[in-house]
């Protein structure tokens, strides 16, 4: 999620809409819950680019309905751009 907020951000966009299968990332983007110390920095990140956005919405939906996730966890590593 970091990586593709960033992208989202560095490309100038500032308006998205995020889904995601992961429902604890998700309450923790959308500050429902706390977040555990170990990966703070990383919500941290996520959170500063998410401020520069104008409007962001952020949704659960469950995994057999998030194919393109699951499309970019096989085949995203070997399109990544260390540009982004």
């Amino acid at each position: 999620m970091r990586t593709g907020i960033r992208a989202v951000a560095k490309a100038g966009l500032t308006n998205i809409h995020i889904k995601g299968d992961n429902r604890i990332l998700i309450q923790v983007v959308r500050r429902q819950i706390r977040v555990l110390w170990e990966i703070q920095v990383l919500v941290q990140d996520i959170y500063s680019f998410l401020d520069i956005l104008n409007d962001v919405v952020i949704h659960h939906i469950f995994r057999q309905d998030n194919s393109a996730a699951d499309w970019l966890a096989k085949y995203g590593p070997s399109i990544y751009s260390t540009n982004v």
